[in-house]
């Protein structure tokens, strides 16, 4: 512990001098150390180098003094404390993007994240603007993504993770990315692979002082935990890191839990480490003023008490680690047990020891099968012998540390580890789980940055129907509670009215009881405000703490108003679904009630094409609208200047006078994009049934393509040929390719070079309409995939754009085309 405050000394000299050479000193000396944080080190410390030294050149003293404190605070892991300095800071210099950013760390870690994503996007947003990448800008695009982690918006965090794709990352960025995206998909699967479980926080037991490691006699009647509340044996002495000593607790199963008293508990830190299966030995972590930590035992003595705890031997205990955690085997021959020990895998390792029956000494320990390079903790063997359980961040699971699983075999090794899944494990620390003997009933500890609880878990025959609560806070953008505001819930999937009641709140805060295998649908409303809308799919969900939802609601002011949200489609769909239906009705109920509103619906940026698919879905929006009862002209498409994900559809409700700007702001940008590119309009390249031969023998927009190539020698496009899906596949391939070359030939007349095109020939694939109607083919849809589109490969000076198609009809459109289609 000794060397660990030498190295946080080094890291307060690195932030306040700004000495480049003490950071790398940090560093190396960092790489020996296994830190529970690890994974977020090394660039959040390279962030708050940085950060610490450009504010220094920038501010005062004074404020040099109070952002150094702050980011001494965050180093230490007290968010709470940073938060409140940077807040400050933030009303002086609102703009400054280390402040920024590391505000937004502190709400990660306060469990603020929608906040900490307004102001990662704050940092993302100054980039996208400036195109001058700051310090601080790759690391809040890891950060956001870790905020959406939190929030279990597992999309939304890859979607953000892949952005940096369009950064050129150094080899550990890229790891950290790899590693990112893998843990979020991870993290997706078990999220909706949601197993029948109840998960109930023990209040009883949590104090607000750091509660875990929750031991059960096999019994399941007794139980032992570490606990920092108040009371223990250190009385009102806090230990160096500004809380109370750990001492163990006892709970009886009925009254409130009592400290064990010593000789368990001494005036350093005590913690449960593990108890025999018949109670009769428990095992105790003792540590004090810093120093590496070991593993004692308590024997139970007949009158009931404890004897005094020795510690165990050099085989376990080693000076330069920390053991933590033990678990006898049912026979109390092997002793498995959590250690930093040097030798091991990476990180903490298990390790078994057994007992030497000439002198009842442990054995020198092995190292398990089942450890990573990563952290492994907290075994915990079943009276069987085989069933083992343990937690580990070196699985795939949902973060930090997950509980797992798994089997003694006959041969000595251990099956497979199987994550034990959602809801027992969340993107949380999720740690310490002991099961009583039957397997019914189990507790565990869960961990949120620097303070842990106890929960319990059941494991019904049966899916059981579980409540859970759905709460949070309505607010308008100034924080201000809307007087009248109410909360209407609906289930999505009823087919019987009514199918939605209401909340009256008097304050902001509002919570209602849902139950699962129902969608519903939580729609915020207030006099004289914008409506804003919560999907919450309760068959997937039954941790209470993913239902926390605080909406904004936006006031309605001429000239003011933008509310912008998502509804989804299915991949590649554009049938309305349940969920967006029901949003739609909500536009329309308001709509109809304020006069002024309007609504705009966009699936990409409005300088991007629309494919056939994003024009259904447009279109079907559209038409629900106007049947009811919403006037075209209070409709808009295509107005949004954001990049949108696949299968999403952007709205926005705006008034009459705010849409006027952005449909001016829209006209001004395709102004701009048209004098930044060369847009050729080919809408007429196609072919006779069978025939290579283009329709028309001079094409002036063709010639406009061959002017541009031709002042642009570096330029060069595919040419693309295509066919209907009559006859054989062979054959349409060889008629595409012919099609493509007479076009190359054409192109070659008007003073296109060789080099400059590229031919590509796809047949019947990638058809722009369809080719049958019930079933038979239809000549006049299937016409226009008789044809040769262009592709641009290199680009001249101005950029080229092609614009290929006139709008089809609606009914001849195949929602599968892809403009940019490869084989």
């Amino acid at each position: 512990m000794i060397f660990i405050q030498f190295i946080k000394h080094l890291i307060r000299l690195a932030i306040k001098s700004c000495k480049l050479l003490i950071y790398i000193l940090y560093l190396s000396l960092l790489s020996k150390i296994h830190s529970k944080h690890m994974k977020k080190t090394v660039l959040f410390l390279l962030v708050l180098f940085l950060s610490g030294s450009t504010v220094y050149s920038q501010s005062n003293r004074k404020e040099v003094k109070k952002y150094n404190e702050a980011l001494e605070y965050i180093s230490n892991n007290k968010y709470t404390s940073a938060d409140n300095i940077l807040k400050a800071l933030l009303k002086k210099q609102k703009n400054n993007l280390n402040y920024v950013f590391n505000k937004g760390i502190c709400e990660i870690y306060t469990e603020h994240e929608d906040e900490a994503l307004e102001h990662f996007n704050q940092i993302i947003n100054d980039y996208s603007k400036t195109k001058e990448e700051k310090n601080v800008t790759r690391a809040a695009f890891f950060y956001k993504a870790k905020a959406f982690h939190n929030l279990y918006q597992f999309d939304e965090e890859i979607e953000t993770l892949n952005k940096l794709n369009a950064f050129e990352l150094n080899d550990a960025e890229k790891e950290q990315f790899k590693e990112a995206v893998a843990g979020a998909n991870n993290a997706r699967t078990i999220f909706f692979d949601f197993k029948p479980i109840i998960v109930t926080r023990l209040d009883i037991l949590n104090s607000g002082y750091d509660d875990h490691t929750p031991i059960p006699t096999s019994d399941g009647k007794k139980l032992y935990f570490t606990s920092k509340r108040p009371g223990g044996i250190s009385g009102d002495k806090l230990s160096e890191e500004g809380k109370y000593y750990e001492d163990i607790w006892f709970w009886d199963g009925k009254n409130d839990p009592v400290n064990v008293g010593s000789p368990v508990n001494t005036i350093g830190h005590d913690a449960t480490g593990g108890l025999s299966l018949d109670g009769s030995e428990l095992f105790i972590y003792r540590t004090k003023d810093n120093k590496p930590g070991n593993l004692y035992s308590a024997k139970l003595k007949s009158n009931g008490k404890w004897a005094d705890p020795v510690k165990l031997g050099r085989n376990i205990n080693k000076k330069r680690a920390v053991e933590r955690h033990a678990a006898l085997s049912p026979d109390g021959k092997k002793l498995y047990f959590s250690s930093n020990v040097k030798g091991g895998k990476g990180g903490r390792d298990i390790w078994v020891s057994e007992l030497q029956p000439d002198d009842s000494t442990w054995s020198v320990p092995e190292n398990l099968d089942i450890n990573t390079k990563y952290d492994e903790e907290a075994p915990y063997m079943l009276s069987d012998g085989r069933t083992f359980y343990f937690s580990s961040k070196g699985y795939k699971g949902m973060g930090g540390y997950d509980i797992f699983k798994c089997m003694l075999q006959s041969d000595g090794t251990f099956s497979e580890p199987e994550n034990i899944g959602f809801p027992i494990n969340t993107v949380e620390d999720d740690v310490f789980f002991f099961p009583v003997s039957n397997e019914d009933i189990a507790y565990f500890t869960r961990r949120k940055t620097d303070n842990a609880e106890i929960f319990k878990t059941m494991f019904p025959d049966n899916t059981l129907i579980v409540e859970s609560d759905v709460k949070g806070k309505v607010l308008d953008a100034a924080g201000i509670h809307p007087l009248g505001a109410e909360v209407n819930i609906y289930d999505v999937n009823s087919e019987t009215e009514p199918d939605a009641y209401t909340l009256k709140l008097e304050k902001a805060k509002y919570k209602s009881v849902v139950i699962p295998d129902k969608d519903y649908k939580f729609v915020y409303e207030a006099s004289g405000y914008v409506f804003d809308t919560e999907d919450i799919p309760v068959k997937d969900m039954i941790d209470k703490e993913l239902l926390k939802k605080s909406p904004v609601l936006v006031k309605i002011e001429i000239g003011k108003t933008k509310k912008s949200k998502n509804t989804f489609f299915d991949k590649g769909n554009s049938d309305l679904n349940n969920y967006t239906k029901k949003e739609l009705d909500v536009i329309a109920e308001n709509l109809n009630k304020y006069d002024s509103l309007v609504v705009n619906f966009s699936t990409e940026n409005y300088s991007e094409e629309s494919s056939p698919l994003s024009n259904e879905r447009k279109q079907k929006v559209v038409e629900y609208l106007r049947n009811k009862n919403i006037s075209a002209d209070r409709i808009y498409t295509d107005l949004s200047s954001r990049d949108i994900a696949d299968n999403i559809m952007e709205y926005t409700i705006y008034d009459v006078e705010s849409v006027k700007k952005v449909i001016e702001d829209k006209e001004k940008s395709k102004e701009e994009l048209a004098a930044k590119y060369y847009i050729v309009e080919i809408y007429n390249l196609f072919f006779d049934f069978d025939k290579p031969d283009m329709q028309v023998k001079k094409n002036e927009k063709l010639d406009l393509l061959c002017n541009y190539l031709s002042e642009n020698s570096e330029a060069k496009v595919a040419v693309v040929g295509y066919t209907d899906a009559v006859g054989p596949k062979a054959y349409n391939d060889k008629l595409a390719e012919r099609r493509a070359l007479m076009v190359k030939k054409y192109m070659k007349k008007y003073g296109v070079k060789e080099n400059q095109i590229k031919i590509l020939a796809f047949g019947e694939d990638n058809p722009v309409a369809l080719n049958k109607k019930n079933g038979k083919y239809f000549e006049p849809s299937k016409k226009f995939n008789r044809r040769v589109e262009f592709q641009v490969i290199i680009q001249g000076k101005p950029n080229l754009k092609i614009i290929q198609f006139k709008e089809l009809p609606p009914e001849y459109k195949n929602s599968g085309y892809n403009p940019n289609y490869k084989r």
